[in-house]
């Protein structure tokens, strides 16, 4: 979802530049699975290569995120990571603990990868502790901030949470 993807990353750019913020680009990409086969040898160095490529394919698409942030002039960094099928949430947790907020963007209605976008935004919101801002799929410019919507659970660490980040304002 190449073009659904460079308008998220255009609106997060224009928030960044509205709030005078660092941005971090993140690429998670699911490695192909390796099916082995008894005797396939051969398999295993074209999997290999396979997880190479797909880690090389990362590494441009946080590149090119945080080139054009500094095209804009703002202050940016780059982080690829890969992972097997299942393993993505746990990745997209630990990357999120890197930062302040996480913005993930909203998924189109006509997107392939849900499953994949589900697994990153089940691991920011539910494992990273951090907080999650989903990037609406549609408008122009830096999302209106004047209005969030806060979900938790009524448990004391949820409550605890909001009120430190009600504090933070």
């Amino acid at each position: 979802d190449q073009d659904g993807s460079d308008h998220r990353l255009g609106r997060a750019l224009a928030l960044a530049e509205t709030l005078g913020l660092h941005l971090d680009a993140v690429a998670l990409i699911e490695e192909p699975p390796f099916n082995y086969v008894a005797g396939a040898e051969i398999a295993v160095s074209a999997w290999a290569e396979q997880v190479n490529e797909t880690r090389q394919a990362a590494a441009a698409i946080a590149e090119a995120a945080a080139t054009a942030a500094t095209a804009r002039g703002l202050s940016a960094g780059a982080r690829a990571d890969t992972g097997v099928i299942g393993a993505i949430s746990d990745i997209a947790a630990l990357q999120a603990r890197y930062s302040d907020v996480a913005i993930v963007g909203q998924p189109r209605a006509d997107a392939s990868g849900e499953r994949l976008h589900n697994e990153v935004l089940d691991g920011c919101l539910f494992s990273s502790g951090r907080p999650v801002l989903m990037m609406p799929a549609t408008g122009e410019g830096a999302p209106d901030l004047s209005r969030i919507l806060i979900a938790w659970d009524a448990g004391r660490t949820a409550a605890r949470a909001v009120n430190d980040a009600l504090r933070r304002g």
